[in-house]
């Protein structure tokens, strides 16, 4: 069974660019074999509460023992499984000092959920031992499906640091198989919504995060050729765009579309560069599948005036 399967996810740019407890047991070394099984949260979608110090969400899951996610307790962190899997066992490696008198551990709790509205509650710690580099394990004899995992880090104990109140976490992982139960279908989602969104400009109020707000009565424009570019906070498989400028009047706009994974390098993934009205469907445009976290649109021309408008 490929446990690779990926959600296909589209980038919707309205520019608009639009886990009772089961059986578990805690062990204080690696399960044996893990190494030979997939880590299905490795690089999965991640989110959190908040962060601290730029140590952003995504280092939880990237599989590097070195980074680490951080935040201010209480914080939340969230991973996107993007499928429906059984889950046989979890593994949070949390941030552990090596110094002498500076151990630490944390309080928190595990949550799965399929939907992200009902949670349940799958694992806690809130016994006094410290923080290894083994991490916390927690094995499910009786294995549940779920679609998301979440971590509530409620409290800090830090040795001879009374008022350390950061919670942290070097790597998430999670273990199980496909649930055959489930078809796992596409699920497309605008992962472009209310994301970081910066323009060459602007014309009066219309900033650009307007092109992000999934509200069609909104817009961003800049007077004359612009570029407007989205960052989706995160890396995301993406194989749809779509690009909705201004509508009205018969009028065209011409425009490129360009998607990087980091900002510098960019592939072109869609233009427009003929006299075909807008309409209320905005232009899409629909590619293999690509892994990136930025999009950019340069919008070169209007037909109807020298300003530029997109409403999503």
């Amino acid at each position: 069974m490929n446990l690779k399967k990926k959600l296909k996810i589209s980038l919707i740019l309205s520019l608009v660019l639009v886990l009772l407890f089961p059986t578990m047991t805690i062990f204080a070394s690696e399960t044996k074999s893990r190494a030979a099984r997939e880590n299905i949260a490795l690089n999965k979608p991640v989110t959190s509460s908040k962060i601290e110090n730029s140590n952003i969400p995504e280092y939880a899951v990237d599989g590097k023992e070195n980074t680490f996610w951080a935040s201010v307790n209480p914080s939340e962190l969230e991973v996107d499984l993007q499928g429906f899997y059984k889950i046989s066992e979890i593994n949070l490696m949390a941030y552990f000092d090596v110094p002498a008198n500076a151990e630490r551990y944390y309080d928190y709790e595990i949550y799965a959920s399929m939907d992200q509205e009902k949670y349940d509650l799958v694992a806690k710690k809130s016994d006094t031992s410290w923080n290894t580099p083994q991490g916390d394990t927690y094995v499910f004899n009786d294995t549940f499906t779920a679609h998301y995992i979440k971590v509530k880090i409620l409290k800090t104990h830090a040795e001879n640091q009374p008022n350390n109140n950061t919670g942290h976490i070097k790597e998430l992982r999670v273990y199980g198989e496909l649930d055959p139960e489930y078809e796992n279908p596409v699920i497309k989602s605008n992962v472009a919504l209310n994301k970081t969104v910066t323009a060459s400009g602007q014309e009066g109020s219309s900033n650009p995060g307007k092109a992000v707000d999934n509200n069609v009565n909104s817009f961003w424009a800049v007077a004359g050729e612009g570029w407007l570019e989205v960052d989706l906070e995160g890396y995301f498989d993406v194989d749809e765009i779509n690009v909705l400028p201004y509508y009205s009047d018969g009028r065209y706009y011409n425009y490129e579309v360009y998607v990087s994974v980091n900002g510098l390098d960019y592939i072109k993934a869609g233009e427009k560069k003929d006299n075909t009205p807008q309409t209320k469907d905005g232009d899409t445009y629909t590619f293999d599948t690509k892994t990136i976290r930025f999009v950019k649109v340069k919008m070169l021309s209007n037909s109807a005036n020298p300003s530029i408008h997109a409403y999503k």
